[in-house]
């Protein structure tokens, strides 16, 4: 909605506030949720639905046909678009930036011709695009179908955007960020010293959307100075409801991690290789789904300290190792939580270690582990904590070893796994 102007915008917002009003079964409460988010989309659409700016126009001055740096000519389409918001257009070619491209409190749109099609090649150092957003007006942003190179140096991340903190975006409605059609790497991708520390990160966003990316770092990870900080999406702060979908990370630490206090996080359908962990959702993610995923990692997913965390039909290969796991639950105290439900994964380890298709650790009760399979494992299913408890573990299948190890896990029902 970002993108394309329209001149009956204001008329759709009124027609279906008039057909939410007509609905006669919709409590107060709900009515009230509808209309508002409703006229919210609508404000937040015509913020941006303004003609686009090009980039090459004599008037900015970036050039997508020849060597010279474009940072300057790019940033002054950007400072052009007004407060209301806007769309910046970079057509097909190759940009180069030897400095970050800033916004600060206005929506705006960032808009190319395709990955790969519209390239913008970051020199040196440091951030691709930098969003940010302190205003007490609802300020959304959008990436769309272009490139995110680095040439040389390393550190940074290609796409970032920040909101208020929760306290003030809390009165301020939905903030919206949608990033897709987007390539992050460097070139050429097989030379080591360079790299971005993180593909996309986004700070206290809600209702954002992230889907048809690819994230591919250099020919080995980790990078000198950051080796355990590197992350493909990073979401943090108390950022809610994000969908990460059909999309792929490889050879970064971290292929998804989500922190802080971000919590109802949906991540399907994406894939990640060649790292240490797939999916990490470190000491945050209550409410949040991986399905549909594949991860060939040294660990597939870790969760820790949250709950209510759903983990299913994901496809989990990797060089697991000593003490690595396919899926690792770690709950510190009850104060973090407590229920899981995995189910339906499929996991191998390729290398005869010591490894582990499911492990549960700490704090957790009132939990489903079913219909899982595990192929390579020493162990298929570890519950070794004495906190861990009233589990129901049943249907799983390990093709290689004993199938379960009960230490701990008191009043878990353990039926028909093999």
């Amino acid at each position: 909605m970002f993108f394309r102007p329209r001149r009956s915008g204001a008329r759709s917002v009124v027609r279906a506030a008039a057909l939410i009003l007509s609905a006669p079964v919709l409590s107060t409460i709900a009515l009230s949720t509808l209309v508002l988010s409703t006229l919210s989309a609508g404000v937040a659409h015509a913020q941006v639905a303004s003609a686009p700016f090009n980039v090459t126009n004599p008037a900015y001055g970036a050039n997508g046909n020849d060597t010279a740096d474009d940072t300057q000519g790019i940033q002054n389409a950007i400072n052009a678009v007004p407060s209301s918001g806007g769309e910046v257009y970079i057509p097909a070619g190759t940009y180069y930036l030897s400095g970050p491209l800033t916004v600060s409190n206005k929506p705006i749109a960032f808009r190319g011709e395709g990955a790969r099609v519209t390239n913008l090649i970051r020199r040196g150092a440091g951030d691709g695009i930098v969003f940010t957003s302190s205003s007490s007006v609802n300020q959304g942003f959008a990436v769309r179908s272009m490139s995110f190179l680095r040439e040389d140096g390393g550190g940074g991340a290609a796409i970032s955007g920040s909101w208020p903190t929760p306290g003030a975006y809390a009165s301020l409605g939905p903030v919206t960020a949608t990033i897709h059609d987007v390539h992050i790497s460097a070139i050429p991708w097989d030379y080591n010293g360079r790299f971005w520390r993180a593909g996309i990160v986004l700070h206290n966003v809600t209702n954002a959307k992230i889907y048809a990316f690819n994230i591919h770092m250099t020919q080995s990870w980790p990078h000198a100075g950051q080796p355990d900080i590197e992350t493909g999406i990073d979401i943090k702060g108390a950022s809610i409801n994000v969908q990460i979908s059909d999309g792929d990370v490889s050879r970064m630490h971290r292929g998804v991690t989500v922190r802080d206090q971000s919590e109802a996080i949906f991540i399907k359908d994406v894939e990640t290789g060649e790292g240490e962990y797939g999916f990490h959702l470190w000491n945050a993610g209550r409410g949040s789904v991986i399905s549909g995923c594949h991860a060939n990692m040294a660990n597939g997913i870790r969760v820790e300290n949250t709950s209510d965390v759903t983990i299913s039909n994901n496809l989990l290969f990797g060089n697991f190792g000593a003490e690595k796991n396919a899926i690792k639950i770690v709950n510190q105290s009850w104060a973090h939580g407590a229920r899981f439900r995995i189910t339906g994964n499929v996991m191998h380890a390729l290398s005869p270690m010591s490894n582990f298709g499911i492990v549960i650790d700490g704090y957790s009760t009132e939990s489903l582990i079913q219909g899982n399979s595990t192929s390579g494992m020493d162990v298929g299913i570890w519950l070794f904590n004495p906190n861990t408890t009233h589990y129901i573990v049943s249907g799983n299948r390990n093709w290689a070893s004993p199938n379960t190890f009960i230490d701990g896990g008191a009043g878990t029902l353990n039926v028909d796994n093999h």
